[in-house]
């Protein structure tokens, strides 16, 4: 919703950074605003939690192990906000970085303060109602059993920090080459005030990047969320300069994805020439590359009118660009598996497959949730089409563009001498499908 409203990006990584589950609400209102929102989730997938000012799922992080969750906060902060990997740097010096352990130690602090739990005010206020309702229980009353109740909020007292290499040394909590925090204000306020000042090198550079990958499948820096001293940006000019522009223009995605959309990069050909045959890196031209696991899923069903079954996490008619759960199973969880998705248990998208393999081609060639899609989608209803107008209905329907006059004759010449139109008509679907025009950017 807020990408869809075009809010500022530095208001949407606040709205994370920041967040507390009750959002300054009083206990006993947020008790029931959540109670509303946990039973929602449970029956329906009608739910307004976007509706927050702030996003606390972020911070959701159950587990015994409190230091663990605390490094985790740290590394996926400083992967998905600055594009920095810090994982290396929590027992030596990074290796391939200048970060410290002491970087490290310091820049997890920051988030010391930050619980998934329940405060006193929480406890207290949950035993009193627990207590409301067993008498209402005993009256006769219908009442429905309190959820467990859980909430992200900042605690100076709960919090605890991580030592330094000597258990006894005290480090402050601080960003990345940054002065240390103010200890008696809000940490993750001050990180985020650090984050997007003009003068930061990672925020603006990061989410540049990040979208300058999703449109020409390789990073100004690649991989996008190893910013270092030994990964050095290919063009450093042109990060710096779409950076200065994205924070000038007050961190708007669109105007953003508009600048680089119309760019002369990203406008020229697929087709090489002698000149930039080997062009790997300088974007002289685009790359044919496979389609990501979740985009060729949705165009295979959306060409075939098919609608995919992600099971019971998913709201009936979610497009495989929109899942974020890794609990997919079935048809569209091998999909996913086949495509290159991976299995998204690392800070970084490292599983993720990039290259095309022979798993894929036999999944287009034979796979029976594919055919069982084109015998039912919605395609069949080009079949009231005759001749080369259906062959120009199918050829725009998937290809998104008309045949040529070649492939209008010897796809009605397949037409007319099959011993079936329905058998034909299926063959000429399927034929369409697995070409490589359809399954590649290009």
């Amino acid at each position: 919703m807020r990408f869809e409203r075009n809010d500022p990006y530095d208001e949407i990584a606040r709205g994370v950074i920041t967040a507390t589950s009750r959002e300054g609400q009083g206990v006993k209102q947020w008790i029931e605003r959540e109670e509303e929102l946990i039973h929602r989730a449970r029956h329906s997938f009608d739910h307004n939690y976007a509706d927050r000012d702030s996003l606390d799922l972020f911070w959701r992080r159950a587990g015994s192990d409190k230091e663990a969750i605390l490094k985790s906060y740290a590394e996926l902060t400083a992967v998905a906000f600055m594009g920095v990997r810090l994982n290396c740097a929590q027992c030596h010096k990074h290796p391939f970085d200048r970060w410290t352990q002491e970087d490290y130690i310091a820049f997890t602090n920051v988030f010391s303060r930050t619980i998934f739990g329940s405060s006193q005010e929480t406890n207290t206020a949950v035993l009193n109602e627990l207590d409301r309702r067993r008498k209402a229980k005993k009256a006769g009353q219908r009442v429905a059993s309190l959820p467990r109740m859980r909430e992200v909020f900042s605690s100076r007292e709960l919090g605890r920090k991580l030592s330094g290499s000597e258990p006894t040394a005290n480090v402050s909590p601080r960003a990345l080459d940054s002065q240390p925090f103010d200890e008696s204000g809000d940490l993750r306020q001050q990180f985020h005030q650090w984050l997007v000042a003009p003068e930061n090198p990672y925020f603006a550079r990061s989410f540049v990047n990040r979208i300058w990958a999703i449109y020409f499948g390789i990073g100004l820096v690649d991989p996008v969320d190893d910013f270092s001293v030994t990964n050095p940006p290919s063009h450093p000019e042109l990060l710096d300069e779409l950076a200065k522009h994205f924070r000038e223009s007050g961190f708007d995605i669109r105007a953003l994805e508009r600048r680089i959309l119309m760019s002369a990069a990203y406008q020229r050909s697929s087709t090489p020439n002698e000149t930039n045959f080997d062009d790997q890196r300088d974007f002289s031209r685009q790359h044919v590359r496979p389609l990501m696991a979740e985009v060729a899923l949705d165009a295979v069903n959306q060409a075939l009118g098919a609608v995919e079954d992600f099971g019971n996490l998913s709201r009936p008619g979610t497009l495989a660009i929109e899942i974020g759960s890794n609990e997919v199973s079935g048809d569209a969880g091998r999909a996913f598996r086949v495509f290159g998705r991976g299995k998204r248990e690392a800070t970084c998208d490292c599983d993720r497959r990039t290259n095309s393999d022979l798993r894929q081609f036999m999944f287009l060639i034979n796979d029976p949730s594919l055919m069982k899609k084109i015998e039912t989608g919605s395609i069949q209803e080009l079949r009231s089409f005759d001749g080369s107008q259906l062959v120009a209905e199918l050829y725009l329907r998937i290809l998104g563009r008309e045949p040529s006059k070649l492939e209008t004759i010897t796809a009605h010449q397949h037409l007319n001498q099959s011993e079936t139109k329905d058998l034909a008509f299926n063959d000429l679907v399927w034929a369409l499908i697995n070409t490589r025009e359809f399954i590649t950017n290009h």
